[in-house]
């Protein structure tokens, strides 16, 4: 059955920001089958949906779109309204509600002075309904939200569009964003030839003159290598020649000696003594030395002496 009560009532639910159909439909105590039943109804043109609306006789859908749009300019109003006086934020503290205290009760320090004037003890505000009111702090809106929404009613605080420009290496300038041709794999693909092969440059290794400053350093200069080397060829080997045998059998036994038998040591020279008539073999180093073979000087005169 067609109530255009509950059409009425839906178009106020939808003007009041309450949009959702499933949230309409629980509203006006039908199920959201029969509202969207309703609604396609009129959407192909029922009579039985026809309604007046705003001194205009219209379908119910065409009226819940107009609805929808005084609920976006209530949204718009609410946005203007928050970004130039700032909204309300309720405070909380450990999760709990933190309530507002009251100015006139604060500024009583006796408990009991507060509830003989009528107040709470605690110096809490509360309502008309004697409840407790929570405690809400005004904060400015978002700068951002500002500056959007005067962009939006001032054309001259708006930003100018700028184009990217892209220079390839040809010298084009493409602007905007270049998408490429799409590709055709019907056909085969087209290989493109190899490059062609960089040619080195000759640089001629011959030397005719050799810098003199160069010349000690560089030494002779280098002579080109002859071409016409014959390499003789090896001789074959003479078939009745047998390899000669090896000069001990293979499983002698075989001695690493790690290190020199004493008996191969050969034993120190023994010191020859020094002949009274013989002369030092180095001269002196010191004064020590120096005195000790002048003594020795006067030692060999009186032998030569006594012997004479």
């Amino acid at each position: 059955m067609i109530d255009k009560e509950k059409m009425y009532e839906a178009l106020e639910l939808v003007s009041r920001g309450i949009t959702r159909p499933t949230r309409c439909a629980k509203a006006l105590g039908m199920s959201y089958r029969s509202y969207s039943d309703w609604l396609l109804r009129s959407n192909r043109g029922d009579a039985r949906f026809l309604i007046e609306f705003r001194g205009e006789t219209m379908q119910w859908a065409k009226a819940l779109t107009l609805a929808t749009n005084l609920a976006l300019l209530e949204l718009r109003g609410m946005l203007l309204e928050e970004s130039i006086g700032g909204y309300l934020e309720e405070q909380t503290r450990d999760g709990g509600p933190v309530w507002s205290p009251d100015p006139v009760a604060s500024a009583i320090d006796d408990p009991e002075v507060r509830v003989m004037l009528g107040y709470r003890a605690d110096g809490l505000l509360v309502d008309d309904r004697g409840a407790l009111v929570k405690h809400k702090v005004r904060k400015k809106s978002p700068f951002a939200q500002q500056i959007a929404l005067l962009r939006a009613a001032f054309p001259d605080l708006r930003e100018t569009q700028t184009v990217n420009q892209n220079v390839n290496l040809n010298g084009n300038v493409t602007v905007g964003i270049g998408h490429a041709k799409r590709a055709d794999y019907s056909q085969e693909p087209v290989i493109p030839p190899p490059p062609d092969i960089p040619q080195l440059e000759v640089i001629d290794a011959s030397f005719t003159e050799v810098d003199p400053d160069l010349e000690d350093l560089l030494g002779p200069v280098p002579q080109p290598a002859p071409t016409n080397i014959t390499i003789a060829p090896e001789p074959e080997p003479d078939e009745d020649v047998q390899p000669s045998a090896p000069s001990r059998p293979v499983d002698a036994e075989r001695t690493i000696r790690e290190a020199t038998p004493p008996e191969w040591k050969a034993a120190p020279p023994t010191p020859k003594p020094v002949g009274i008539d013989e002369a030092p073999a180095r001269a002196p180093r010191n004064d020590l030395e120096r005195d000790l073979f002048a003594k020795l000087a006067v030692a060999r005169g009186k032998g030569l002496t006594s012997n004479g």
